[in-house]
């Protein structure tokens, strides 16, 4: 009895290693077979490579603040003081409220530059203390000293149409 066991465990064994040896030939033949696949991204067990993340902002310090409206509010305080400057015909006080740097700019500016101040709109103002744009003509914010505008020449006046009018249905010549 012992010579049966003994042969039972000897043929397991032998259809073990033959089913080993076939699915290592199967498998080496699938390898072979799936080659050209897998080097030209068809198949071959691969899927789908691994998701790339996308790059993060860095949070180590904060957004800047906006500073557009701060802006177009000295715009519009440089613009106010620039038109009653011109129209007292020389520079007035300039506002407390304004920083530093445009309370030592204002008062060294001429008659030209603060016309063209006024005559330009807000954004350009804005741009221009900026520093991101200039206006012609008018010199960047930089302290400035003190000047006295020259009185302006006088005006001649036209007589104005009533004038005008007046003559020439007196029947005299206007000009």
């Amino acid at each position: 009895m012992p010579a049966d066991i003994r042969g039972g465990h000897t043929m397991r064994a032998l259809i073990s290693a033959i089913i080993s040896a076939l699915k290592s030939a199967f498998a080496c033949g699938l390898a072979v077979l799936s080659a050209p696949f897998r080097m030209f991204g068809g198949g071959g067990g691969q899927g789908m490579p691994p998701e790339i993340p996308m790059p993060q902002p860095y949070v180590d310090k904060p957004a800047p603040r906006d500073m557009t409206a701060v802006y177009d509010e000295i715009a519009r305080i440089l613009m106010t003081w620039a038109a009653d400057s011109i129209i007292a015909d020389e520079p007035v006080p300039v506002p407390p409220k304004l920083p530093r740097e445009f309370r030592e700019w204002l008062p060294g500016l001429s008659r030209d530059e603060c016309d063209k101040l006024m005559e330009a709109d807000k954004m350009a103002v804005s741009a221009h203390v900026r520093g991101l744009f200039a206006i012609p003509g008018v010199r960047k914010v930089m302290p400035l000293r003190a000047v006295v505008w020259p009185p302006e020449a006088p005006i001649e006046e036209s007589p104005g149409f009533a004038a005008i009018a007046k003559l020439e249905r007196d029947g005299r010549p206007a000009a």
